[in-house]
């Protein structure tokens, strides 16, 4: 979802093996790699072994995240020479992931995790063929945060009103643009995209910023501020609705004036589910129409979308949006 200029305020936008009883002919387990793979082998292995540690780090695994360090040993073995500084800070990262596992406190867990995965950042970006950003692991946090990291309440406001959405993503200032960079080629300014392929929405840092103040904060700002707020709560659900296959605006680039129309409608079901009273996520709602919408890009506007048109989700109610 572009972001808009101009109103006030820059609004923008296992494999498991399989087998037979064992005896006592059998062999014993191996448990490291005594040759060392091809770099094209150790980067397959690379590419299960991360994907497993996402899922471990978005069910806070703790078990998982305490071996880190052994099943990198057990599933990468010893790494060949053009991968060895990366498989050092891989390493460094386990550490960081094994050390959050141990801790009882949520924002300590949750700081260890992050820097676990700037890590594998770090590590992902020397290879010769690295993973998309959008698979590689972040930590589950709410509340107020800089870092990057997976939103639990978003991803369910975004289950509960559009489409199953896997994971909402809230990314950092300084990833923000990386993840475009890499996505599109190009940084584009973007307040927040979907990824139909992972059934997931990627939103921006100050997004989640304005977000978080209704849902983490009792702020109920007013003036411009107001609009960033009903600008942000009207991207979640723009985004979200791209997954909604249900719907002719599924996948990033499709029927972008349905989703910020629908978007638009369901401000006021968003805000309420973020934490905002009735009459507050009314005003989002309203002013929203009234003084964000006429604003947006003519390839995100249509004259379907009003009281009654064809983009009336509700068109048996006089509210609208």
């Amino acid at each position: 979802m572009r972001r808009l200029v101009g109103v006030a305020i820059a609004l923008a936008l296992l494999v498991s093996a399989c087998g037979g009883t064992k005896s006592a002919a059998d062999p014993p387990p191996i448990t490291t790699r005594t040759e060392p793979a091809t770099e094209d082998q150790w980067l397959g292995h690379y590419a299960l072994w991360v994907t497993d540690l996402r899922v471990a780090l978005l069910h806070q695994d703790r078990d998982s995240l305490v071996r880190c360090a052994e099943t990198l040993a057990e599933k990468l073995g010893d790494a060949p020479a053009q991968v060895r500084k990366a498989r050092r800070i891989l390493e460094r990262a386990c550490q960081r992931f094994a050390a959050g596992a141990r801790m009882q406190d949520e924002n300590r867990a949750f700081r260890e995790w992050s820097q676990g995965a700037v890590l594998i950042r770090d590590a992902n970006g020397r290879l010769s063929h690295p993973q998309a950003m959008e698979r590689l692991p972040l930590p589950v946090g709410t509340g107020l945060r800089q870092e990057s990291h997976i939103e639990p309440l978003f991803t369910r406001v975004a289950n509960d009103l559009a489409a199953p959405a896997s994971e909402v993503r809230c990314w950092s200032r300084a990833d923000w643009p990386k993840l475009q960079q890499e996505t599109f080629g190009r940084t584009l300014n973007l307040a927040g995209f979907a990824s139909p392929q992972y059934k997931r929405a990627n939103l921006a840092w100050d997004i989640c910023d304005s977000l978080g103040t209704i849902a983490y904060t009792d702020r109920r700002p007013t003036g411009s501020e107001q609009l960033e707020l009903a600008f942000a709560v009207t991207t979640l659900m723009h985004e979200a609705g791209h997954l909604n296959e249900s719907g002719d605006f599924f996948g990033a680039g499709q029927n972008e004036p349905l989703a910020e129309c629908w978007g638009m409608q369901h401000i006021r079901q968003a805000a309420r589910r973020l934490g905002a009273v009735g009459a507050y996520a009314d005003e989002l709602a309203e002013r929203y129409w009234t003084e964000v919408y006429p604003s947006r890009p003519a390839d995100y506007r249509t004259e379907k979308c009003r009281d009654g048109g064809a983009y009336d989700v509700r068109k048996e109610s006089p509210i609208w949006p």
